[in-house]
């Protein structure tokens, strides 16, 4: 193992992880907003072609929602190609994912309905030297976030494909922004652990083995 590329690695998850916090707490606000204000547009019944200053402000919330979404996305990669290279550089043994599949996966057909998830078990486990990788023993977070998220594009690709791009914003897109809201909050939650986890068995005798 070498311990002072290890260190810079870890260094540089911390500051991918501050930069991912500052996004996706940006894209977790402006979504919230987003979905409070189309359901009182929807709740209203406000004609979605007309002028209300309601649906003018619920359309500027999508507009910024969209471009933090592809941030979110950016960052995310970021900090996980860098977690990943970090069990690499400690001599973690029998990885099965490198650090750009691991990010890969997300954009390949059919394989990102589970590889991505494994390969963030995979990471989970190793970065808390779990002796054991058995599925059963997979945090209920990683469940509960790959959940939401695969829920939260199916919404979204049902609802494009039944009402097309430049459609009204209906039930069916809230349904979608609520459960990447829940996926989003929960993978702020899986990031601070892995990077603490990281980051403290670094600093004691276990040091990655």
């Amino acid at each position: 193992m070498n311990e002072a590329e290890l260190e810079q690695g870890l260094i540089s998850l911390r500051k991918r992880e501050t930069a991912l916090r500052v996004v996706i707490g940006l894209y977790l606000v402006c979504t919230t907003v987003a979905l409070s204000l189309w359901g009182a547009v929807i709740g209203r019944g406000i004609d979605q072609e007309g002028d209300d200053p309601l649906l003018l402000a619920a359309g500027l919330s999508g507009g910024f929602y969209a471009v933090l979404f592809i941030a979110s996305i950016v960052a995310v990669c970021f900090w996980l190609n860098r977690a990943h290279a970090n069990l690499f550089v400690a001599g973690i043994q029998d990885l099965k994912y490198k650090p750009n599949w691991a990010v890969g996966w997300y954009f390949v057909p059919f394989a990102f309905w589970f590889k991505p998830f494994q390969a963030m078990q995979e990471l989970w486990q190793s970065s808390h030297l779990a002796d054991e990788r058995l599925p059963e023993r997979t945090d209920g977070k990683l469940i509960v976030w790959w959940a939401c998220w695969i829920l939260g594009n199916m919404i979204a690709n049902l609802s494009l494909k039944s009402s097309g791009f430049a459609s009204a914003i209906n039930l069916l897109d809230l349904a979608g922004y609520a459960f990447h809201i829940v996926a989003a909050a929960v993978l702020l939650m899986i990031v601070n652990a892995v990077t603490k986890a990281q980051s403290s068995e670094m600093s004691v005798r276990h040091a990655f083995a």
